[in-house]
């Protein structure tokens, strides 16, 4: 439903990437709603339904993410691959409270709380969208994916397929393949945003 909502989007309609901006935050805000009076009909009050989303808008060397729950935007910067977006999860949340003993040895995806999701489309009547700007450089690739995927290749292996893929197509034949083979037990869903095909 959120990928439906967004092709209502049109590019004559779009001055700018601000303007983009606005037209994809009301956008999703209309489809959380959606979401949330569907669940409400079909379900008892105590059962929910929602999707996590990461969202990238590009243009020229600007750009922005948006995004609620899990899924994550990572950005491989010459020889640098990092993690831009920051979960949201209990996790996190309790991280960013230094209620956390981080030497215990326990990760974003081993840690308890990890899993359990602060934000998320269609779980309340209204959504908090994280947005950040980016600035972009040419030879920027970008790596959306689920956590179906980061559960089960760590951030550096990542960041290797993508630095050393000659193409981002069989590139990302081989994220989703590797999931699969590794039996995730998520959703597993990726995009790879970058122009070595070209």
């Amino acid at each position: 439903m959120i990928t439906q909502s967004l092709e209502d989007l049109h590019a004559d309609e779009i001055d700018n990437i601000d303007d983009l901006l606005n037209k994809v935050i009301d956008l999703l805000k209309t489809t959380n709603q959606i979401i949330y009076s569907l669940a409400s009909e079909m379900f008892e009050s105590k059962q929910i339904m929602g999707s996590t989303f990461v969202l990238l808008l590009l243009s020229k060397d600007k750009g922005y993410v948006l995004w609620a729950g899990d899924s994550r935007l990572y950005r491989m910067r010459d020889v640098y691959f990092e993690q831009i977006t920051i979960d949201h999860t209990q996790y996190e949340a309790l991280k960013s409270q230094r209620l956390l003993d981080e030497v215990n040895g326990q990760s974003t995806t081993t840690h308890p709380a990890s899993h359990i999701l602060t934000r998320a489309m269609g779980v309340s009547e209204q959504i908090e969208i994280d947005i950040q700007a980016l600035d972009v450089k040419q030879n920027d690739v970008f790596l959306l994916c689920t956590d179906g995927l980061y559960n089960v290749m760590d951030q550096m292996e990542l960041g290797k397929l993508l630095y050393y893929a000659d193409d981002y197509a069989s590139a990302l034949k081989t994220l989703i393949h590797t999931g699969v083979v590794r039996e995730t037990s998520d959703n597993l869903s990726a995009v790879i945003v970058g122009d070595r095909d070209a």
